[in-house]
């Protein structure tokens, strides 16, 4: 499956892709690699700290692979509010697709 994700340059992630295909991933775009000697432990432990507690549950449900619709019926609120967050996600994680967003949590220790 990663071979695929990686031939097609796709910006989503499969529903059915877990943490250990995200892990993969990241070793093989080496994300976690260059954040980590860039930036260091003290970098990586502020980064943890950019998402609310809400934001992160977002984040945990985005990468089981709920739909915006599943993580709004599971934490009662709007989909319109789901996608706020969402957005709000990507911006603090400089993540233009979710893929490159469970990369760098998964860099940081988020997920």
């Amino acid at each position: 499956m990663l071979q695929k994700i990686m031939q097609s340059g796709s910006k989503e992630l499969p529903e059915n892709m877990d943490a250990r295909e995200i892990r993969a991933l990241a070793q093989h775009y080496s994300i976690a690699g260059r954040m980590s000697r860039n930036k260091g432990d003290a970098h990586r432990r502020k980064m943890s700290q950019i998402l609310s507690q809400r934001e992160l549950e977002v984040l945990k449900l985005i990468a089981l692979g709920l739909s915006m619709k599943g993580i709004a019926a599971r934490l009662d609120i709007s989909p319109h509010t789901v996608n706020s967050y969402h957005k709000i996600i990507y911006r603090k994680l400089s993540a233009n697709s979710k893929v490159e967003a469970m990369i760098r949590a998964q860099a940081i220790g988020l997920l």
